[in-house]
């Protein structure tokens, strides 16, 4: 899958929604249990590209830590 193409079969993972929502104490817990926040969406967005389009600046700078 290339980055910039919709593929509608990737389906939203906990992580990227925790950072889309700005939720900062559940993307801790996840990143401690292994979960991935460089992964892709559906439209070719990793975590930090939702944390940032969503406005939510203390997930972003955790992402970045």
């Amino acid at each position: 899958y290339l980055k910039g193409t919709i593929n509608p079969n990737i389906k939203p993972t906990p992580i990227q929604w925790a950072c889309f929502k700005g939720h900062a104490r559940i993307l801790n817990l996840l990143l401690k249990a292994g979960l991935r926040w460089d992964d892709f969406d559906q439209f070719g967005n990793d975590c930090a590209h939702l944390a940032a389009a969503s406005g939510n600046f203390e997930v972003f700078v955790i992402l970045m830590a």
